[in-house]
């Protein structure tokens, strides 16, 4: 279902970037890059780019981050990106687990 809201030219945005949100919470850390990299590097919509960026900064940042930022230096809407970029940030700075 969350693909195709996500592949529907006439879901609104905001229906679209909640799919997202469940494809991500779906997939779990080790599915989410396959699911939403796509999503973030070809979605039409700036929006739902962002959406994907966030999702895959909270879900998987050690395997997603990188492409993050690469979306985020070339994206039409840049600032859209600041909340994944800052998560990002945020778990680069984070010991890891068990410490």
């Amino acid at each position: 279902v969350h693909r195709d809201v996500l592949a529907s030219p006439t879901a609104p945005s905001v229906v679209r970037e909640g799919a997202v949100r469940g494809l991500g919470h779906l997939a779990g850390a080790a599915g989410a890059p396959a699911a939403l990299v796509p999503v973030l590097e070809g979605d039409r919509d700036p929006a739902v780019r962002a959406q994907a960026a966030d999702t895959l900064a909270r879900t998987s940042p050690g395997a997603a981050c990188g492409k993050i930022r690469a979306q985020a230096r070339v994206d039409t809407e840049k600032a859209r990106f600041r909340p994944a970029l800052d998560a990002c940030d945020r778990a680069s700075a984070a010991p890891p687990p068990g410490r």
